[in-house]
């Protein structure tokens, strides 16, 4: 499994993979409606986190990519300040936001260790106090950079990721099969209870998988929903790692 890194942190605070890195801490952690200002007044949602140093010891420190990917957007938008999006996979865009010196330009590719920019402070391109706001899209940042769910919690919960999760989980690289004398079953959450069946691994089907709230989520595999073929790419699909019979190829 190929292992999320955080986005801010010394590397080796990034390696030992402590979520959040030395000092660092989530000041709006995914999903509040309690932060001052809109988010409290207008009672958004927040789409990720705000990751913070004490004292002010973030401003202008540098941010990273969670994994690798290909730069899609690296520029100044309205409220947002400097924001850099990066898609890591078919279903997985990340957005880094509040920046100043971009470094990384649409079309670059990008590793874990490329610094993307630095944290800006207030009045650096947006009016925010210095944070970092890292968010991770199940839909493509690319088209809309400035893409924000507000009040729908049910739009939060189906287009992002919580970045806590996440980067806990993995990334699966490598190829699996499902074996077996039944098709698995595949859902649309990960909550193997209450999210509806939209189809079924056929014996021997391959997957890649990104790992997430301790199940897999399809990239990049075709699964059967009656006779029509469903494309991981168009929805989350999700499947139970404890499944008997899931071996690594």
């Amino acid at each position: 499994m190929l292992k999320f890194l955080p986005p801010v942190g010394t590397p080796e605070e990034r390696q030992a993979r402590a979520v959040w890195p030395g000092a660092w801490y989530d000041a709006t952690n995914f999903g509040a409606r309690t932060v001052k200002g809109y988010v409290q007044t207008y009672g958004h949602y927040h789409t990720g986190v705000d990751l913070n140093l004490p004292s002010q010891a973030d401003i202008h420190k540098p941010v990273f990519p969670i994994l690798d990917g290909l730069v899609v957007v690296s520029k100044l938008l309205p409220v947002w300040g400097n924001v850099c999006v990066i898609q890591h996979s078919p279903t997985l865009w990340g957005r880094y936001a509040h920046l100043i010196e971009l470094t990384k330009k649409p079309g670059d590719w990008v590793g874990q260790y490329d610094a993307i920019g630095l944290i800006a402070k207030k009045g650096e391109g947006h009016n925010y106090s210095d944070h970092l706001h890292f968010d991770a899209a199940r839909i493509d940042l690319k088209a809309k950079p400035t893409d924000w769910p507000g009040a729908d919690l049910a739009r939060l919960l189906r287009d992002y990721y919580d970045p806590y999760k996440l980067l806990v989980g993995g990334y699966e690289k490598r190829q699996y099969r499902v074996t077996g004398q039944r098709g698995v079953n595949v859902r649309t959450r990960p909550d193997t209870i209450t999210s509806d069946i939209v189809g079924t691994f056929a014996p021997y089907t391959k997957f890649e998988a990104l790992v997430y709230d301790d199940k897999w989520l399809i990239l990049d595999s075709v699964v059967q929903a009656g006779n029509v073929p469903v494309p991981s790419s168009s929805r989350p699909l999700y499947v139970s790692r404890s499944l008997v019979g899931v071996i690594e190829e």
